[in-house]
């Protein structure tokens, strides 16, 4: 009886290893295919990040916007937004110190004031390009500029505090654009009162610059 015993005890004991070996190359083995498996989801993510922001149609924006996103020239969209970036630091740069606080008129703003509307304009609108991506639909009202304006003085500021500020929020812009899909460009901001695509807001973006350094050459610089 006792050398019955200890054969059940081993044939109990081979068994308890058999089937601990098999789970164990189990577990394994589905780590394996998992593992596998975030390596094919990270590179299906990689190559798929080589997008760009469609221009936007008109009935994406209010006709009062037209003006601006007229101004943005054809052309891959990111690649537009960085120039830009490049181009409005250039030119801000290129302004001499005693006309940053000129005025053409009384009432009008400084140049340093243009350019910290310039910088809220963007942080209000790379907001609501971040609502309409988010697919937020909750309602954003006009930004009233003459309010904000009026609430911030730069007559102290430095140029180079300014351009520090603009780079920061643009480096913002940037960013949401670059990794944003087709799909979330086209999502709306709920503007009470005209909706606007988040595509279209980043178009406005870019022209709402090129209108101001318009205004800044024809009224500032080139006043006699």
């Amino acid at each position: 009886m006792r050398g019955v015993n200890d054969v059940t005890k081993g044939l109990i004991l081979l068994f308890i290893l058999v089937v601990y070996f098999d789970c164990d190359r189990a577990i394994a083995g589905g780590k394996s295919r998992q593992d596998t498996s975030d390596s094919t989801t990270l590179i299906s993510s990689s190559e798929g990040s080589g997008q760009t922001v469609q221009r936007p149609l008109a009935d994406e924006y209010a006709e009062g916007y037209e003006k601006y996103i007229n101004l943005v020239p054809e052309g891959d969209y990111l690649s537009l937004l960085k120039r830009n970036s490049r181009e409005t630091i250039a030119f801000f740069e290129g302004i001499p110190d005693e006309k940053l606080d000129y005025r053409y008129a009384q009432g009008k703003w400084t140049i340093k004031e243009v350019f910290m509307h310039l910088i809220d304009t963007e942080r209000v609108f790379s907001y609501r390009g971040l609502v309409a991506a988010r697919g937020d639909i909750s309602p954003h009202y006009r930004m009233d500029e003459e309010l904000y304006a009026r609430n911030v003085d730069v007559s102290e500021r430095l140029l180079q505090s300014l351009i520090a500020e603009f780079k920061a929020v643009r480096t913002s812009t940037e960013q949401l654009y670059e990794h944003m899909t087709d799909e979330q460009s086209e999502r709306v901001c709920n503007v009470v009162t005209h909706p606007m695509s988040a595509r279209a807001i980043g178009y406005f973006t870019i022209g709402h610059i090129n209108h101001h350094l318009n205004v800044v050459r024809e009224r500032y610089l080139n006043a006699s």
